[in-house]
């Protein structure tokens, strides 16, 4: 089990030689990791834009909410990016994380192994949420 054990990810990336040659498959690889290691507990999931599940029948004020998230994020949230970097790749992935906009900076190294930086860039979004 992956879950919360970004450990045993390392350990599952190094038994199954995984080697990353290029930015594409770095950003492949920030991806799983994401995915697998996350807290089940609340709602998270990537995102490639800020146009993400809003709450269905938002008050005034959640319109607004959302229209300045919008306004702000709208060049900003995009699909992972990968960048070389000394450590192999940085990939940069965004993510909603129960009702927060999170920034992750993962650093994938050429066998595979991820270190992730996050960074809570906004909170109370506008958006459902499982707590």
């Amino acid at each position: 089990m992956l879950t919360g054990s970004p450990d045993t990810f390392a350990q599952m990336t190094a038994s199954a030689q995984v080697q990353v040659a290029d930015g594409a498959v770095a950003a492949d690889v920030a991806a799983v990791y994401l995915d697998t290691t996350r807290d089940f507990l609340a709602a998270s999931y990537r995102i490639d834009s800020i146009d993400v599940l809003w709450l269905p029948k938002p008050d005034a004020a959640a319109q607004q909410r959302r229209a300045a998230l919008e306004a702000q994020y709208s060049q900003t949230v995009a699909p992972p990016t990968a960048e070389p970097s000394d450590a192999g790749w940085t990939v940069t992935v965004w993510m909603v994380a129960d009702r927060t906009l999170v920034r992750h900076q993962l650093e994938v190294g050429a066998d595979g192994a991820v270190t992730d930086r996050s960074d809570v860039v906004e909170t109370d979004l506008p958006v459902p949420y499982s707590r």
